[in-house]
């Protein structure tokens, strides 16, 4: 009768240690799986927010006009997105072979935003020229005295410039 008092008192007691170690266990668990979630939609807003500035640059690349605005604002989101990231100290110590990853995504998206905005420049800089050429054939035009081949050459300009913004290669023109 003593022995059974002691097992089922001895019972109790692994029974109680038992449910305190997976209970506190478990909440380690639970909040690595919710720094995991959190982690991960970071991640994701980053991927977002990239393809957001792509668009942007692309449609700029397209259209005639552009509003700058809206591409800074896409890229500071998009930078902001990576800094929250970078802070992340769960994502360092947990994922540390993804953080290097990430290390190296970080230098090239900054390469990447240093071509968007060397992008943009000559793009816009294109598009003035073409712009402004397609006024000057216009007054051209009007303007009987000028010689066909003068209003030739204006044509070739504005052809070259189309070439080049469908191009984006200037070795073509270096021929």
């Amino acid at each position: 009768m003593k022995n059974s008092k002691l097992y089922v008192s001895i019972l109790s007691i692994l029974g109680l240690v038992l449910i305190y170690f997976l209970f506190s266990k478990g909440n380690y668990f639970y909040e690595f799986l919710k720094q995991s979630s959190i982690t991960q939609k970071q991640i994701d807003a980053i991927f977002h927010k990239e393809l957001v500035v792509d668009e942007i640059v692309l449609k700029h690349s397209v259209y005639m006009y552009s509003n700058f605005d809206e591409i800074d604002k896409a890229i500071r989101m998009l930078r902001n997105r990576v800094s929250m990231l970078d802070k992340n100290d769960f994502f360092k110590t947990n994922y540390p072979q993804a953080y290097n990853f990430f290390k190296k995504y970080k230098v090239e998206l900054n390469k990447k935003i240093d071509d968007i905005y060397r992008f943009e420049t000559i793009n816009s800089s294109l598009k003035n020229s073409f712009m402004f050429l397609l006024t000057y054939i216009n007054q051209l035009s009007l303007n009987k005295d000028v010689s066909i081949y003068y209003y030739i050459k204006v044509v070739k300009v504005v052809s070259d410039i189309m070439l080049l913004k469908s191009t984006h290669d200037i070795d073509f023109f270096k021929n």
